[in-house]
Order: C-alpha cells, then sequence, then structure tokens
C-alpha cells in the first residue's frame, strides 16, 4: 500500500513534470489514453516495490508524455530514499538501475522538453528527479535546478499582474481613470500580498544604513538580470511582480545592444559581483524602434511612409543600426509579409539578436551560459494584455559557446567616435592605473584575430597627445592604452614651432580624418629643454649663436622661461622650471588654436577640447591644467561649458532650475520633484500602464545599481517617461 504522505508527494510530482514538459495527464472519465487508472496504480505499487521488470511492462503502451510525467521527482524519490544506506548489493543495483532508466526516459524526452524555458539539461549535476532545495512554497512543486524556480516564481508573478489589470479594468479602474493606492491592491482577489504590498523602501533604506539588512543601495544578489525597452509598458518588477530587490534591471532603446557597450559591461559586472542565475531578453510587441525600422526597411510597403528628414537621420543612426539586422531576417523569412507581420516577427527576432551578441562579444557571459552558471533567455512582452511569454533559450545555443569570445575588444573605424568627456575619462583613468602599478591591463596578449581587426578595419584613436620627445616619457605607456587608441606627436619640449609643418598636419589629420575629440599638450617635470631655455634667459644666450638647429628649438621656449623666470625672480631655478613647463603647456595650446583652422573651428564650435597636463616621471602621475585660461579670448566667443569646468560647482535651488527654461520644460521638472516628494513622504501609488500612444514627455538615465523602479521614484505612470538603465547611470551605449 502507498502511504498518504507518498501519495501527496506523487500529485505534487506529477504536476510539477506537467509544467515542465508542457502536458498533463488526462484525468477525466471519459479519457481515451490508453493509461488508464488500474494501470497508473500497478505502475506506482511497482515503483514503490522497485520491480524494474513489471514497471517496464508496464511503460510499454505508455505515451512518452505520461511516461515521463510519472517518472517524475516524488514518485521515484519516494521508493529510492525508502531503500537503506546500508543495502545489499542487489538493492544497490536496483537504485542505480533506476537512475539510468530516469536518464533514460528524459533524453527521450528531450527534443520536445527543449522548447520549454524550465526543460532541465540531463547534463546537470542535480539529481534527475528533483532538489528539494528548489522546492516552490506557494505551491509545493519540486523543480531541478534554482533557474527553473526563478523562472517559475516570475512566470507565477506575471499572471497575477495580467489578471490585476484584468481586475482594474473591470472595476472601471483602467489607466483612463487615473492609478490604484496600494492599500486597494490588498483586498483584490488574484493578487498576493506578498507580490504587490508596498515595498518600504525608505525603510529599507535605514536599515541598511544602520547595518541591520540589505537595501535597495546595497541589495542581496538578485534573482534575474532583466534588459528590456526604454520605452516600457511598465517597470519589470511590476511585470513580473517581483521584489524590486530581485531583479537588476537594464534598460536601453530597442533592447538591443553592440559587442562593446554598457549594456554588456552592466551584465559583466552582474556577473562578477553577484552572478544571477537568470538573465531575460524582454522585447516587446509593437516596439517603436522596431516599427520605426521596419518602416525605414519596407519604404513603400511600410502603411507610414517616414518623411525625408527623419529618412535622413536614421541613415546615421547607430541605434537603427543594431535593429535593422533583426528586421531584415524577419523580412526575409516572410518575404511577403504584411508590415503587422513583419513588424511583429521582428519584434522577435531583435530578442534572439541581443542574445547571439551578448553571447558571441563576451567572454564573461559566454562562459558563464557554457557551465550553467547563467540561463539566458528571451521573452516577448505583449503590450495589449501585459502578459510575457518565454521563448526559452536560443536554438543555436550550443553553437553560440562552443566559440568563446577573446574576452577583449578593439577599437577601430567602424566603432563610433569617441565623445570628448569619455575620451578624457579613458585618459584619466589610464594615468591612475599606470601611477599605481596596475598598469598593462589593457595590453594586447598576442590574439590574432584582434590584431587582424586592427589592421583591417582602421584605426579611431580616442586622443590626440602632444608631448615631448624625453625618453622617461612614455605616453602609450604612461596613459595605460594600446595601439590603435592615441594619435602621438612628440618633440622636444612639446612645442610648436610655426604655423605651417608636420605637427599642425599631423593633428589635423587625426581631427578631421580620424574623427578625434579631444587634444591633449602634455609637459613634464625635469624637463631637459625647458631646463636650457630657464638657463638661456638667465645668462641672456644669443640664441642665434647655438650649434645646429638647438637654437631654434630654444627660441620656441624662451618666452615661457622669461615668464616664469620673472614672475618668481626670488626662486630658484628648479621652481621656475616647473613653472616655466606649465606656461609652455599652455603656450602650445594658443599656438595650436591661432596656427590652426580646423582647430580653431573645432574649440569655437565645441567639438574638439584641447586640454593641458603635465607629468611627474618620478611618481607616474598627471597634473591636468584643463582648458587655456583665455580660452573665450582665444575664439572671440562665449564658451559656457568652458565657464563650467572653470568654476566651482555648486548644486543650485529648485527654483533656479526653472529660470530661462520653457514652461514645458519647467512643468516636466515640477511633476518629476512631487512625485518624488510623494515617493519620500510614503504615499506614492502602484498605477496601470497607460496606453501605448502615450507621448513621454521626459527622459529619465538612471543606474541599475539602485533596483527601485524610476516610475517608483518618480511616482509617474509607467510609459509616461523614457527610462534608461545601465550601470554607473552613462547617457551613451
Amino acid at each position: 500500500r502507498i502511504c498518504a504522505g507518498t501519495r501527496r508527494r506523487m500529485r505534487r510530482s506529477s504536476s510539477n513534470a506537467s509544467l515542465l514538459s508542457g502536458n498533463t495527464l488526462p484525468s477525466s472519465p471519459g479519457s481515451r489514453s490508453p493509461f488508464s487508472r488500474s494501470r497508473k496504480a500497478h505502475f506506482e505499487t511497482c515503483l514503490m516495490q522497485q520491480d524494474l521488470r513489471d514497471m517496464a511492462v508496464s511503460m510499454s503502451d505508455l505515451t512518452k508524455a505520461e511516461a515521463l510525467s510519472l517518472l517524475s521527482a516524488g514518485q521515484a524519490r519516494s521508493s529510492i530514499s525508502s531503500m537503506p544506506r546500508n543495502s545489499s548489493d542487489g538493492a544497490l543495483k536496483a537504485r542505480h538501475d533506476m537512475f539510468a532508466m530516469n536518464h533514460q526516459m528524459r533524453q527521450l524526452g528531450h527534443g520536445r522538453q527543449s522548447n520549454s524555458p524550465l526543460y532541465h539539461n540531463p547534463n546537470d549535476h542535480y539529481d534527475e528527479m528533483g532538489d528539494p532545495r528548489y522546492t516552490d512554497p506557494e505551491t509545493g512543486h519540486i523543480f531541478q535546478s534554482e533557474q527553473d524556480l526563478i523562472l517559475y516564481e516570475l512566470l507565477q508573478g506575471n499572471r497575477k499582474y495580467v489578471k490585476w489589470l484584468q481586475a482594474q479594468d473591470e472595476a472601471g479602474l483602467s489607466a483612463r481613470s487615473g492609478a490604484v493606492h496600494l492599500s486597494q491592491l490588498g483586498a483584490a482577489e488574484h493578487l498576493s500580498m506578498v507580490t504587490l504590498k508596498e515595498c518600504g523602501y525608505l525603510q529599507q533604506i535605514e536599515e541598511e544604513r544602520l547595518g541591520q539588512s540589505g537595501g535597495p543601495l546595497r541589495p542581496t544578489r538578485p534573482k534575474a538580470l532583466v534588459i528590456s525597452c526604454s520605452r516600457s509598458f511598465a517597470p519589470m518588477d511590476h511585470i513580473f511582480g517581483a521584489d524590486p530587490r530581485a531583479l537588476l534591471s537594464v534598460r536601453v532603446a530597442g533592447y538591443t545592444c553592440s559587442s562593446a557597450d554598457s549594456v554588456i559591461g552592466s551584465v559583466e559586472w552582474a556577473l562578477a559581483d553577484r552572478t544571477p542565475p537568470i538573465l531575460i531578453v524582454v522585447g516587446n510587441s509593437n516596439n517603436d524602434i522596431v516599427a520605426t525600422a521596419v518602416q525605414h526597411a519596407m519604404g513603400g510597403r511600410a502603411p507610414h511612409k517616414l518623411n525625408e528628414q527623419l529618412e535622413q537621420q536614421l541613415s546615421d543612426s547607430s541605434l537603427l543600426n543594431l535593429v535593422i539586422p533583426a528586421v531584415q531576417d524577419a523580412m526575409q523569412r516572410q518575404p511577403n509579409g504584411t508590415y503587422e507581420e513583419v513588424l511583429a516577427l521582428a519584434c522577435e527576432m531583435n530578442v534572439w539578436r541581443t542574445v547571439e551578441t551578448l553571447l558571441s562579444s563576451s567572454k564573461t557571459i559566454n562562459e558563464a551560459a557554457a557551465d550553467g552558471r547563467l540561463r539566458v533567455v528571451g521573452a516577448l512582452l505583449d503590450v495589449s494584455s501585459g502578459a510575457v511569454q518565454l521563448m526559452g533559450q536560443h536554438p543555436s545555443l550550443a553553437e553560440l559557446v562552443k566559440s568563446t569570445p577573446s574576452g577583449d575588444v578593439v577599437r577601430t573605424a567602424e566603432d563610433a567616435p569617441v565623445p570628448a568627456a569619455e575620451a578624457a575619462a579613458m585618459l584619466y583613468a589610464g594615468n591612475l592605473r599606470y601611477a599605481s602599478g596596475k598598469g598593462g591591463y589593457n595590453q594586447f596578449s598576442g590574439d590574432q584575430k584582434l590584431l587582424c581587426k586592427l589592421c583591417e578595419s582602421g584605426q579611431n584613436p580616442v586622443s590626440v597627445i602632444i608631448g615631448c620627445a624625453d625618453s622617461r616619457a612614455p605616453i602609450e605607456m604612461l596613459f595605460d592604452m594600446r595601439p590603435g587608441d592615441l594619435f602621438v606627436l612628440r618633440n622636444a619640449g612639446n612645442t610648436c614651432a610655426s604655423n605651417k609643418g608636420s605637427l599642425i598636419g599631423s593633428a589635423e589629420y587625426s581631427i578631421t580624418h580620424l574623427r578625434t575629440k579631444v587634444l591633449v599638450v602634455m609637459g613634464h617635470t625635469k624637463c631637459g629643454a625647458v631646463a636650457a631655455a630657464i638657463d638661456a634667459a638667465h645668462s641672456n644666450t644669443d640664441l642665434s649663436t647655438v650649434a645646429g638647429s638647438i637654437g631654434h628649438l630654444l627660441a620656441d621656449i624662451i618666452d615661457s622661461a622669461k615668464k616664469a623666470a620673472a614672475s618668481s625672480p626670488g626662486t630658484g631655478s628648479a621652481e621656475q622650471t616647473m613653472l616655466a613647463t606649465r606656461i609652455n603647456v599652455f603656450n602650445t595650446i594658443e599656438k595650436m588654436i591661432q596656427y590652426s583652422d580646423i582647430v580653431y573651428t573645432g574649440v569655437k564650435l565645441e567639438e574638439l577640447q584641447v586640454i593641458g597636463a603635465v607629468y611627474d616621471i618620478y611618481t607616474g602621475q598627471i597634473e591636468w591644467l584643463g582648458e587655456h585660461p583665455q580660452l573665450e579670448a582665444l575664439v572671440g566667443r562665449p564658451m559656457p561649458m568652458h565657464q563650467w569646468h572653470n568654476s566651482p560647482y555648486v548644486v543650485r535651488g529648485v527654483s533656479r532650475l526653472n529660470n530661462g527654461r520653457s514652461p514645458s520644460a519647467a512643468a516636466a521638472l515640477g511633476r518629476l520633484l512631487e512625485g518624488n516628494g510623494r515617493f519620500v513622504g510614503g504615499h506614492w501609488r502602484y498605477k496601470p500602464p497607460r496606453s501605448a500612444d502615450t507621448a513621454p514627455w521626459a527622459i529619465v538615465i538612471g543606474g541599475s545599481e539602485y533596483r527601485v523602479p524610476v516610475e517608483d521614484l518618480f511616482d509617474v505612470d509607467p510609459g509616461e517617461i523614457v527610462v534608461q538603465r545601465v550601470l554607473g547611470s552613462v547617457a551613451g551605449m
């Protein structure tokens, strides 16, 4: 006989197997299944008695799905766990045969189960019949891995969210009639109080400050990392009905990424920091970015043709270029499809394109997916209902993880030019690595693919460096840069001798043809050329009498030396040489702007930033001098960004924020501030999404580090603002 506890485990594990396989056993009296109730009872008895021969006979007329459903976690576990640990050799052999038969049965169903997002890989080193550590507390289902359990919980949370949206429509509380306070949610029949209760963010932050627990600013290990679109239906925390601390959210326009951008960087950081077991790329139906790409690709076949101005803008759009391949894949699969059909398929293909980019571009992500630490899953959100359909893992996952990326990238002419602020930050960080003894991190490791790409695809340097020829100041090394990163020009004294010549011509080539946005003029301590100029200034040496071309070289530096000597007459030569080095840097900047029309125009239009610096050959650190103090006089116009860079940063009040801005911008800032006040005061509201046609009135760029949904932080309706979230709150991809 089978005890009551065993029967409960059987029923529980049978339903679990149905969830995993996507099949359910017919239980109605009129079922036509050959597996009758009597044969089911006989099969269960065989399991309990370890009668493998009779059990095999019982399996002979079962369908594959029925056999897999019965050979599930609780049923097999109840018989195996009942064997004493000191069993005889025959019992141990039976136990081994049981595991072998279970593995063979799962191999038989491999083709069908692989389509399920909860499919368990037979090669995983888990108990094939389920692991009690991964039991859903609400239903009692036993899963074979933590990843299966997390996906099940997220799906259940989404089901509750969809039911809640339906309840709001039925109750007349749809998006058109406004938001619903959290106190109303607990009374809803389909809601879980644990899922949608007020999360108490401020209390969590206070507990974190007191060291009592984790919080949004220092959260525990996330269950999943979710990549979704900036123009999303709602925050992923809402859509999956999850505690915000359970999800790490990355949101970018078009839920896409390139081979080296902040999306991949965010995922790599998450894997290095806390390693979430699940990565979900969530696309959404009728996505704005994908729809625009479809219209651009279909041309006259699209119902709404883009105007010429927008077409021109899109032709240069790096974001559109990332989405277009998915659209082309969709059009190839449906060459005669309508606009709606191509759009629907393109939204799905864009999910797979993003997954492919993640796995083929990042060594960290690829290895985590290959060894099972990370499961990368695609999903599609139906914006009309709020329901999420899991698409499973990539159909070609085995091929994608077979070839591991190099783990390194190289910047070439095919990439976009690096903005000035980002280039300056790279130089600053590289020198800190070098000065702290951690340089060499960015050097090539003999990767032939990267070297070939750099050779064939051209260069894309982040900065032009005009430095001294002194052998103690190796420029690429002291900035910890690699081949292709810097366009270096060197001469003794880092000076500009004339308005024509190789120095200016070389700098102009990098600025115009290589699209470089930063020019750095760098001197260094203990400079021999500057020290010689100081000596010449003290002795009033006639430089025309100096042999060779050295006199001409010193003539370009002598003015800086005389200014330093005159401004500090009571100091020694060492102090005057250091001061002359700084003055000489600014003199070279001034000559570059005056002698070169290209440099002058770039600075005037704020498309080029010219920065001064001095390298300390003893400490290895760089002293950043900034832009020329008289920059506005040199270009003949006001330079607001120059003033901002050279002025102390002062946090301005809210009233001053509104001054000088348009009424619509002032109103948007006011709404954000009022909403944040409600959030801080604990009066924020859980809101259903607005219509997909809602026009956003603000763009918010935030970080993924804090796990508070931005829509909650400002208490706005989902869809009213565009939210981009990556690590570091960076604006660009």
